[in-house]
């Protein structure tokens, strides 16, 4: 699980990385991020109503999370990275979701040197 310093909890915080951050797209995510001040990274995760219902939407944001837990040693540090899901992840698998983040993390260079290993 993510500490609450790994997060981006204000719409401050949000606007900033829309507004000044770069955007890559996948087949199920978008990213945004843009570089902070801080020596970590903090995520930020965004579901709207196209993706379906509550449970739904929170399913995708454990999962998202998940994700971001696991490969949270490998991505360059001092970002803020938001995650938005598009309308289509509702129906996709867990991996699915994984290899579209690992595609875009790898396209935007957000993954360290050393992460060349990762699938």
């Amino acid at each position: 699980m993510l500490d609450k310093k790994a997060r981006i909890r204000t719409s401050r915080e949000y606007r900033n990385v829309f507004e000044k951050g770069k955007r890559f797209s996948g087949r199920f995510l978008i990213v945004y991020y843009v570089e902070n001040a801080l020596n970590d990274n903090r995520f930020g995760f965004i579901t709207n109503k196209k993706i379906g219902i509550a449970v739904i939407r929170n399913r995708i944001k454990r999962q998202l999370r998940a994700i971001v837990h696991k490969y949270q040693g490998q991505v360059r540090t001092k970002h803020d990275i938001v995650l938005v899901a598009k309308a289509g992840i509702g129906k996709s698998s867990f991996e699915g979701m994984e290899k579209d983040y690992i595609s875009i993390m790898k396209k935007a260079g957000l993954f360290a040197r050393n992460a060349n290993n990762i699938n």
